[in-house]
């Protein structure tokens, strides 16, 4: 028996595809949209989503490490940026760092005091460096593995680092 579709496509004289092929394209779409959306109608309309941004600016002093030497001038200004997304659960924090990264330590701190802010769990806070090369690094581990070698202040700057954390948070 020949599917109506079909049946109408051969009356056409259009023949896209064999039957069997059309058939499988059929379950396949159905399958996919049964799959994609079944279920989640609940979690779409959960309740009142609202975003909330933030941007502050963490340009570092004249002086301050970035990439590979001291910074020795301002081309342009560097910002941590984000959004808070509240909804009838914890809220969920996405944030960007202008800075060539942030590690270990640094990383943890970020999180922790975004989530204290925002009043939701370090779980719930994604932090993310843009990695570019005219940036700090803030990794406060490091840091001080460099301070107790005789390294302080060469690639890490961990006074920095706190001072963009509080700042932002």
């Amino acid at each position: 028996m020949t599917s109506l579709p079909y049946a109408l496509l051969r009356l056409t004289g259009i023949n896209f595809m064999p039957s069997n092929l059309f058939h499988r394209f059929l379950f396949l779409a159905l399958f996919l949209e049964v799959s994609l959306f079944a279920g989640f109608e609940q979690a779409m309309w959960a309740g009142d989503l609202k975003i909330v941004t933030f941007n502050e600016d963490v340009t570092p002093k004249i002086g301050v490490p970035v990439a590979y030497a001291p910074a020795r001038k301002i081309v342009t200004p560097l910002y941590a940026r984000g959004v808070v997304l509240l909804s009838d659960e914890q809220p969920v924090v996405l944030c960007a760092v202008d800075a060539i990264g942030i590690g270990n330590q640094g990383y943890d701190t970020w999180r922790e005091k975004l989530a204290e802010a925002a009043g939701t769990s370090p779980e719930r806070v994604a932090v993310h460096s843009l990695h570019q090369h005219d940036a700090p690094r803030i990794d406060f581990a490091t840091g001080k593995i460099m301070e107790e070698q005789g390294l302080g202040g060469k690639n890490y700057d961990n006074e920095y680092g706190m001072q963009c954390i509080s700042q932002v948070a």
